[in-house]
């Protein structure tokens, strides 16, 4: 089922996550963070670079948001249903001192160790970043950076590799507005940023409106 994921996971999550994905690498997501904040550098353009910090990544995720979200990004009708089956009715118990506890319900994460949790929460991760380039309102939006000549029509947003997410933020308002993004995410998904772990970088004459 892994391999099978794989296969058509280069068409259904966008190029910016460079996880786990069959000819993309990490050092895609670091060329593509160190020339823009050379680029915005150079040209004076006022920016910031945040970096998220996903809070106990694997753990939070909710299963009915990743089937929604499985189905939405159309595997094929056959792989989302024998994944969806193997997330639900979850049952799982403790061994604590050597005694087993009564089962309780699993309604969210995914299995440590399988092959399949890093592909299906890069899934998850790709809901988050189509949240963030596609928040484009007029007045107050995460603004994105805009590159002559580039491979991505000209727009740097942000940059993932698995739960690591970068954004470039070209406006003073683009903070908040990621902000309030993240929480809605959170609510819909049961993901959580970690604000203490997570950081902001401002470059070239930041303006803070």
């Amino acid at each position: 089922m892994a391999n099978r994921l794989k296969k058509v996971k280069e068409k259904i999550v966008h190029p910016d996550q460079t996880c786990g994905i069959p000819g993309r690498q990490i050092a895609d997501s670091l060329a593509l963070v160190r020339d823009t904040i050379e680029y915005v550098k150079s040209r004076k353009i006022p920016t910031a670079l945040v970096s998220l910090d996903e809070e106990k990544a694997f753990d939070h995720a909710s299963h009915e948001f990743m089937d929604q979200t499985l189905r939405a990004l159309e595997p094929g009708d056959d792989l989302s249903d024998m994944l969806t089956a193997m997330y639900s009715d979850i049952f799982s118990t403790a061994l604590v001192n050597g005694w087993k506890t009564d089962p309780f319900p699993v309604l969210s994460g995914v299995r440590q160790g399988c092959p399949l949790s890093p592909l299906l929460f890069i899934c998850v991760m790709a809901l988050l970043a189509e949240c963030i380039r596609q928040n484009r309102d007029i007045r107050r939006d995460i603004r994105r950076v805009t590159v002559p000549g580039s491979k991505r029509k000209g727009e740097v947003k942000c940059s993932l590799f698995m739960e690591d997410v970068s954004v470039f933020c070209a406006y003073g308002r683009s903070i908040k507005e990621l902000e309030k993004t993240c929480i809605e995410f959170g609510k819909a998904s049961g993901a959580k940023i970690n604000s203490a772990k997570s950081e902001t970088l401002l470059l070239s004459h930041w303006i803070p409106t």
